[in-house]
């Protein structure tokens, strides 16, 4: 270790035998009831607990055993496919890695070294061709940038040392500088104030240091990403003694530009990344700084230029790291902040147009938050957040429940999980079901002799793809794998949603069981998705005008009914309709198969016509719009069950009238697709 240490590497104390960040000595020492407390139990371990909201699980504590936790990183070290967790610790000088076992769960630490003195900042990336990912460690104790190559099946080899030439290393990373296309290394190191890069030259070797500035003053953190839109990666710094953000311009073949001032008002600057946040399709910088307890960022307004600084929130004691990726699925990167006095990991909404929401709170308990990370743990399809906190030796976790179904969990049709107890289903629409891998969803019903039972499956997120089966009941299957195998009818298509469709010609009712599952091989574990049940023929509504026009989305608007739900006489489903488009239903006493021409659609409905539309008002409303996944939803409050429409006995005018018993009655949907209109095929009911 270092006789004397600078202000960002750690000092030792005798009274507690533990290193202190002296940023926060210097601060804090003084008047701070938190370090009086630990001279007087020498260094007896307290925490603050903090309290996660909604849209974070509770911290999940991956170990303890991090002495002095600087940073964390998380990529797939093990090949398996999933993300593993690497940490460095400085008190220790490990640079450590932790498997990710599936459902959230991590495996004991596993050291890759020892011999990172005083670590401060750990990286991956495939170094050496092979297609795996290497671990990069800065440590600045021992002055070093050394790398560890991945063997394969979670085993590292020795150390290898790209260089010493850095007083008090602090960050490490790596990305193609050079147009090569490999991974190429680059430093922040703060007694020499220094930002460099090291040519990766192929099969682990790499080349001498190439100094871009020694005018970082205190450097803490580096990054690269395109910032002038020219294709390369740029270099970014963060430097707390001069409280500058700064960048340099890749000219190609390795040569970087000059030192390119973003701001010198982020007062203490300690972290530094980029990305786009204003949504124009170029990367904006972020920075935190511990001295002025902020994070900001700076738009990128093209050409190298930068505007001013723009804070998005002061509530952080000092601040130590910044992250941003989507953390509530709308598209548009969140930002994460870790900051160190207050042990606070919190995030912050992208609101759009460069505005950010208040801070909200995941955990106050990352005793002197070091660093803050985020990628998808738990193969759900949503960011986690990952924390290193220096004073507890931690590195934990807090599950994302804002995806596409982790809110959600059981619906009202569990426990329905095998062929052997399915749960009854009637026709119609049901929303909002859930279903995942491990948790495939199995519904009983009966098609009468002569029927037609129609299935489609709309499901969110098209990378969690679904699969439909229709089984005769005794011939069911747990297997999911099985393809069509043994089906009456199956949906099987690679992502999108999933239709089927099977006539009863047996000459006697059939039983069958209809199974949803996950496919094996989709990269989500889970979904949530909606189930559209229809039966035409013997017993059943009767389609007509089938298929209709397509609609702006390429796809045909398609309705059901079923006499099984809602308070009127029968209830109608519309499905597979463009989102976010407007409509409402249609009846007639005829309706001709070929129809007329009308706008981009075809009228199947003989005059006269009646509209639930507004203006007939009351139960006879079915004003509506389709949701993202094609389902009608209602919006006249005429649906018993949110979507599709309640067809109440009086008859709208034209034509007037009530429905009786044994009427036979046609219904299409009129809507609206984008400049012009359409209409949905039909469906006949008899009452």
């Amino acid at each position: 270790m270092k006789n004397s240490c600078p202000a960002e590497a750690f000092f030792i104390s005798r009274s507690c035998g533990v290193c202190f960040y002296l940023p926060f000595l210097v601060a804090s020492m003084l008047n701070s009831p938190r370090f009086a407390s630990c001279v007087l139990s020498v260094c007896s371990p307290f925490l603050l607990m903090g309290v996660a909201r909604a849209q974070f699980g509770g911290q999940h504590v991956i170990t303890t055993a991090a002495a002095g936790a600087t940073s964390v990183y998380a990529t797939d070290l093990d090949g398996d496919g999933d993300a593993d967790v690497l940490s460095a610790s400085g008190s220790d000088g490990q640079i450590a890695w932790y498997e990710n076992l599936g459902g959230g769960a991590f495996g004991g630490q596993q050291v890759i070294t020892t011999a990172a003195d005083g670590a401060k900042s750990v990286y991956a990336a495939d170094l050496d061709g092979d297609g795996d990912a290497d671990v990069l460690s800065a440590s600045n104790m021992d002055d070093k940038i050394a790398w560890y190559e991945n063997l394969g099946g979670g085993a590292f080899g020795v150390q290898q040392v790209i260089t010493t030439a850095v007083d008090a290393a602090t960050s490490v990373y790596a990305t193609d500088l050079d147009g090569d296309g490999d991974a190429d290394v680059l430093s922040a190191s703060s007694l020499d104030n220094k930002i460099a890069w090291y040519e990766n030259l192929g099969g682990g070797a790499f080349g001498v240091q190439q100094v871009l500035t020694a005018a970082a003053n205190g450097a803490q953190s580096v990054y690269a990403t395109d910032i002038d839109g020219d294709g390369d990666a740029d270099v970014l710094s963060a430097s707390y003694l001069d409280g500058k953000i700064a960048w340099y311009e890749n000219l190609g073949g390795g040569v970087f530009g000059a030192q390119q001032v973003i701001t010198t008002a982020a007062d203490g600057a300690w972290s530094v990344y980029a990305t786009d946040l204003d949504g124009d399709g170029d990367a904006d910088v972020l920075s935190a700084s511990f001295w002025d307890n902020k994070i900001a960022w700076y738009e990128n307004l093209g050409s190298g230029a930068f505007g001013a600084q723009q804070v998005i929130t002061t509530a952080v004691d000092e601040a130590h790291s910044v992250y941003a990726t989507d953390l509530d699925g709308d598209g548009d990167a969140d930002v994460l902040s870790a900051s160190f006095l207050d042990a606070k990991i919190a995030w912050y909404e992208n609101l759009g147009s460069g505005a950010f929401g208040s801070q909200q709170v995941i955990t106050t308990a990352a005793d002197w938050a070091t660093s803050v990370y985020a990628t998808d743990l738990d193969g759900d399809g949503d960011a986690d957040v990952l924390s290193a906190s220096w004073f507890d030796n931690k590195i934990a976790c807090y599950e994302n429940q804002m995806g596409p179904c982790s809110p959600l969990g059981d619906d009202a049709f569990e426990d329905n999980d095998t062929c052997a107890t399915p749960s009854a289903v009637a026709e119609g629409a049901h929303m909002d079901l859930f279903v995942s891998k491990s948790d495939p969803d199995y519904y009983s019903l009966t098609v009468a002799d002569g029927a037609t039972l129609t299935v489609d499956v709309f499901f969110a997120t098209a990378n969690g793809d679904l699969d439909a089966m229709l089984y005769e009941s005794g011939l069911c299957t747990d297997d999911q794998d099985s393809g069509c195998d043994s089906t009456l009818a199956c949906g099987y298509s690679g992502s999108d949603n999933e239709s089927l469709s099977w006539t009863n010609v047996t000459g006697a009712d059939v039983d069958c069981v209809l199974r949803v599952h996950v496919w094996p091989g989709t990269p989500l574990n889970c979904n949530t998705y909606d189930l559209v049940l229809a039966v035409a023929g013997p017993g059943g509504p009767v389609l007509f005008c089938n298929p209709a026009n397509p609609h702006s989305g390429g796809a045909f608007a398609t309705l059901a009914a079923s006499d099984l739900s809602g308070p009127g006489l029968y209830h109608l489903e519309a499905s597979n309709g463009p989102e976010d488009q407007f409509g409402y239903f249609l009846v007639s006493a005829g309706f001709n198969d070929l129809g007329v021409s009308v706008s981009d659609g075809r009228l199947c409905l003989q005059a006269p016509i009646g509209r639930y539309s507004p203006a007939a008002g009351g139960a006879l409303n079915s004003i509506g719009r389709f949701d993202v996944g094609g389902v009608f939803q209602n919006l006249g409050g005429t649906s018993s069950v949110g979507s599709g429409f309640d067809v109440p006995s009086t008859l709208p005018d034209p034509p007037g009238g009530v429905i009786g018993a044994g009427d036979t009655w046609h219904f299409q949907l009129w809507y609206r697709d984008g400049v012009g209109s359409n209409f949905s095929d039909g469906v006949s009911v008899t009452f």
